[in-house]
């Protein structure tokens, strides 16, 4: 216990690398919203800090063969599809940001994985990022109860927020992997602000993944305690339900939260289901249509326009997306694309499957599984949000 709290009070040292390393997860969950417009070309500032580590970090580390294979074999791909795009110059703007994205994660995961230090550094970077707009969240969810303004949106008298990330399933995506960090390093008061800062969210994708990481964790560290306790627990699950049940308010709040939440799972919703449905399936029609290499990267909203399979307006033809990671890799890459997608997914798990897992390795691998659990539901493999949770469980593996 000494050892932790002397490792997580250390001071924080403000090197190059260090500072790198906060600005980027200070700026990650504002990515899509920190845009800087410069003669008619926008600019991210995350991206100003991810390509000074790719042009400074090459020259301080030795970059892992099997990142570079991994991710030359993802840039096979985005390149074949570019290459037989519908649309080449709509996909080649894609492609180099997907190949900045995949070249910065080479360099930054072998950085790390050669640097103790600096990967101490990221993970707390990670964690006090979360726990920053935790409190952000929060605090908005509260004031929205006074200031409707405030909120994303409501369902029955219950905010939804997003601070500043654009939508509530993007800040619940964001917070879900430094949450099980923080679980499983035992850092009780953080990973109860990020929780409570999730819930808020009000993401039916990021609570559902909450759940389905939650149920490893108890299965992984009280296996044996819940089954011996499991009549007790049913008892007090029960109780507290009598409890509250009566009371208007709380009736009121769990019946639209459970419509809410159950037309979500079922997929009845009418207001997001049922048009998440339908571009799956106008997704899928498109991968059928071009199923090898896919209409091209980033160019799916047109080429499904100009195939005759979607139901979209013109003018908004080339900002369609399918709102889901696997259906729009295989519209626009293919069944090439989906194989890549396949490899990456399962590379960090290969990684630390055949070593000992341990307490901080089994916190980061959940933290980037319940991250996969959401791409049925999120679109956009090159953001670099994904990436991050990918990088921490691939150079943790391979720590010296």
């Amino acid at each position: 216990m000494t050892n932790k709290r002397v490792q997580h009070n250390k001071k924080i040292d403000i090197t190059l690398d260090s500072f790198l390393i906060y600005a980027l997860f200070a700026l990650l969950p504002i990515e899509r919203l920190a845009v800087m417009e410069l003669g008619g070309f926008t600019l991210r500032p995350v991206y100003i800090i991810m390509g000074a580590i790719l042009i400074i970090w090459p020259i301080k580390t030795r970059i892992r063969a099997s990142y570079i294979a991994i991710c030359i074999g993802i840039a096979a791909a985005i390149i074949m599809s570019t290459a037989f795009s519908l649309f080449p110059k709509q996909s080649l703007p894609y492609a180099a940001w997907a190949l900045f994205t995949i070249a910065f994660s080479t360099v930054f995961a072998s950085r790390l994985s050669r640097a103790p230090e600096l990967y101490e550094k990221a993970v707390d970077a990670y964690l006090y990022s979360a726990a920053f707009w935790s409190l952000t969240a929060i605090t908005q969810w509260l004031l929205a109860f006074k200031n409707p303004g405030l909120a994303y949106s409501y369902i029955g008298g219950i905010p939804r927020v997003q601070t500043l990330t654009l939508e509530p399933s993007y800040l619940a995506t964001y917070l879900l992997p430094p949450l099980f960090i923080a679980l499983f390093q035992e850092r009780r008061i953080l990973t109860a602000l990020i929780m409570f800062a999730l819930l808020c969210s009000t993401s039916r994708t990021g609570i559902v993944a909450l759940l389905v990481g939650m149920a490893i964790f108890i299965v992984i560290k009280y296996k044996h305690v819940l089954w011996q306790a499991r009549k007790r627990a049913l008892y007090i699950v029960v109780l507290m339900l009598v409890i509250l049940y009566p009371f208007v308010h709380v009736r009121q709040y769990m019946q639209t939260m459970g419509t809410f939440f159950v037309g979500g799972i079922m997929l009845t919703d009418k207001t997001s289901a049922i048009p998440r449905i339908q571009s799956w399936r106008e997704a899928y029609m498109v991968f059928t249509a071009r199923p090898l290499l896919g209409v091209g990267v980033g160019a799916y909203g047109n080429a499904a326009l100009q195939l005759g399979l979607a139901n979209i307006e013109e003018k908004r033809a080339k900002e369609h997306k399918t709102t889901n990671l696997y259906t729009e890799v295989a519209a626009e890459m293919g069944i090439i694309g989906l194989m890549a997608l396949a490899v990456w997914i399962m590379f960090p798990i290969l990684i630390h499957w055949r070593k000992p897992i341990y307490r901080p390795s089994i916190g980061i691998l959940i933290g980037y599984l319940v991250l996969v659990v959401t791409f049925p539901l999120i679109q956009t493999w090159w953001r670099p949000y994904i990436w991050i949770p990918w990088i921490l469980a691939v150079s943790y593996g391979h720590r010296r």
